[in-house]
């Protein structure tokens, strides 16, 4: 089965949901072009897998644009980004909550 990433945008804030992923990234890395150095923030609350293509995306947008900030990852989301030592670089603890 292939894999699909939708984002939305409502103002100042993306979401997006499935899967976020070598196949799947170019979706993800357009919305985020499109919105340039503004302040941004991304809901994960729906994306239900990402692979390492997909954390080095939003590893690489979050250190282009200190302004953007991804909020509500999934727990498994949480898990792997913390077992790769990079909570700190891309969840802003105070507004992500595990799903």
């Amino acid at each position: 089965m292939a894999s699909a990433l939708s984002v939305l945008r409502t103002g100042d804030q993306l979401v997006a949901s499935g899967e976020l992923d070598h196949t799947t990234v170019a979706v993800l890395v357009a919305a985020l072009e499109a919105v340039g150095s503004q302040p941004l923030t991304v809901d994960l609350r729906d994306v239900d897998y990402v692979d390492s293509v997909g954390v080095a995306v939003l590893l690489r947008a979050r250190r282009a644009n200190p302004d953007l900030r991804f909020v509500n990852p999934s727990t498994w989301m949480t898990r792997l980004v913390a077992f790769a030592g990079l909570t700190d670089e891309l969840f802003d603890r105070s507004t992500s909550e595990a799903a």
